[in-house]
């Protein structure tokens, strides 16, 4: 898995520990209400933090193409593991196979439009990895 740049990476240990804290051992054993955690989430990360998952729902752990809800695109939808990899953004922002015209779609048909690393992500890359 991609982990995000390193501060990112301290803020979301900080925010698992947090949240999980106000829990018993009891607790913990039962299952976590899932819409519940991620709205905790979402109003306690930083901005930049929930940049970084916005970017995550567009690209996969690996770098893969992925539908914006998570879902990786696929080459082949039978085989789970034909990700694709080797993709390119055309002056329209649209998602096409590298060094074609050829539109990539989504599985319920739409082209898949503007998937690419958030500038304000990259940044925070190129920033973070140069200290």
């Amino acid at each position: 898995m991609m982990r995000p740049p390193d501060p990112l990476w301290d803020e979301t240990q900080s925010l698992l520990d947090e949240y999980f804290s106000q829990f018993s051992e009891e607790e913990m054993q039962e299952a976590i209400d899932e819409e519940d955690f991620n709205r905790w989430l979402d109003n306690h990360a930083s901005e930049e933090l929930k940049l970084y998952w916005e970017y995550r729902k567009w690209v996969g752990d690996e770098g893969q193409l992925c539908d914006g809800k998570g879902n990786d695109i696929l080459l082949d939808e039978h085989n789970c593991w034909s990700w694709i990899q080797d993709w390119d953004v055309n002056e329209d922002g649209y998602c096409v196979f590298k060094g074609t015209d050829t539109l990539i779609m989504n599985y319920d048909g739409t082209p898949i439009k503007n998937p690419v690393l958030d500038k304000r992500v990259a940044d925070m890359y190129e920033c973070w990895s140069d200290n």
